[in-house]
C-alpha cells in the first residue's frame, strides 16, 4: 500500500497537534512564571499553583545536567525512530501518543537549555510539582502502553 492523501493529511494534522502542544506548554509556563504570589491554592490539599525550579530529572531526581540532556536527546531520538516505524508499518494510531511524549520532552528540553532547569507550576497532592509538558508525557506514555497494537500491511515505497 502506498502513502495516500489520508496519510499526508494525518501527518500534517499531527504536526499541528505537536506545535500546539508545545505552544500551550510555553504559554502556560510564561503565564505562571509571571505570577508573584508564592502559592495559589486551587483545591485545598490537591492542586496549587507554585513556582518550582526542577534541576533534576523525573520526580526531581538529581542528576548532572549533561546526563539529563543526554537522556533527553536519546529519548527524543527514540521517539523519532518509533514514529517513523509506526508510519512505515501503517500503525498510525501510535503516532498521537508518541507526539504527546515528544511535545513534553521538547517543552522541558527548551526550559533546560534556556533556563538551566525545568519550570514546574502545578503542585499535585502537595507533593509532585509538574507542568503541562510533564502531563503530556504521562498521558502519552499511558495511552501508548495501554493501546492495543494493530496489525496492518506496511506501506511500501514508490517503485516497489
Amino acid at each position: 500500500m502506498r502513502p495516500n492523501a489520508f496519510h499526508a493529511s494525518f501527518l500534517w494534522l499531527n504536526g499541528l497537534f505537536l506545535f500546539f502542544l508545545i505552544l500551550a506548554d510555553r504559554l502556560t509556563k510564561q503565564a505562571f512564571s509571571a505570577r508573584t504570589d508564592t502559592e495559589l491554592i486551587l483545591v485545598p490539599r490537591l492542586v496549587s499553583i507554585i513556582h518550582h525550579r526542577n534541576f533534576g530529572i523525573v520526580a526531581n531526581i538529581p542528576l548532572p545536567t549533561g546526563m539529563i540532556l543526554l537522556v533527553t536527546f536519546l529519548a527524543i531520538g527514540a521517539l523519532g525512530v518509533g514514529m517513523v516505524r509506526s508510519v512505515r508499518q501503517n500503525r498510525l494510531s501510535e503516532i498521537p501518543p508518541l507526539l504527546l511524549i515528544l511535545a513534553g520532552a521538547l517543552g522541558n528540553l527548551w526550559d533546560r537549555l534556556t533556563l538551566g532547569y525545568v519550570f514546574d507550576w502545578l503542585l499535585l497532592v502537595r507533593r509532585s510539582a509538574v507542568n503541562l509538558a510533564d502531563i503530556s508525557i504521562f498521558f502519552g506514555l499511558a495511552w501508548f502502553l495501554l493501546s492495543p497494537r494493530e496489525s496492518k500491511p506496511p506501506l511500501t515505497q514508490p517503485g516497489e
